[in-house]
């Protein structure tokens, strides 16, 4: 596409912010390995979406949409994660006290901690019971 020169005056906060985009956009190229977009296709790109937005309800509102999509996915993906860590926390904590209330009814919990130690991390015939317990319980 022909390119036509055209000036404007911007203020002094809109020329910093305009760096900073250009600065981000190189590092991102580095990082990438790939050109950086130079300043001009930054604003023409800045004025595409402006445009788009403006003058298209229904692609403005595919824009938010998509926007909300994508944020709504970040925050999801990131309680997906600690969800999976609390749980196994959850399940540890619940499978040593399932094992520890075993040995106590059992009346056989001895006063050694070393041999204390050794029971709670050591395999229970009733493990696969606990476990599927604990499975049923989370979900």
């Amino acid at each position: 596409m022909k390119k036509v020169s055209k000036s404007f005056r911007l203020s002094k906060k809109a020329i910093e912010e305009l760096e900073v985009l250009l600065k981000i956009e190189e590092r991102q190229a580095e990082a990438l390995g790939i050109s950086a977009s130079s300043m001009t296709e930054i604003v023409e790109r800045s004025i595409n979406t402006l445009y788009t937005m403006t003058t298209d309800e229904v692609a403005g509102e595919n824009y938010l949409s998509r926007m909300t999509s994508l944020i709504k996915d970040a925050v999801n993906q990131s309680f997906s994660g600690n969800n999976l860590a609390l749980n196994s926390v959850l399940y540890d904590l619940t499978f040593i006290k399932e094992i520890l209330l075993v040995q106590m009814k059992a009346g056989t919990f001895p006063k050694d901690s070393k041999l204390i130690h050794d029971i709670v991390y050591s395999k229970s015939l009733y493990q696969p019971v606990i476990e599927e317990k604990i499975n049923e319980q989370i979900k």
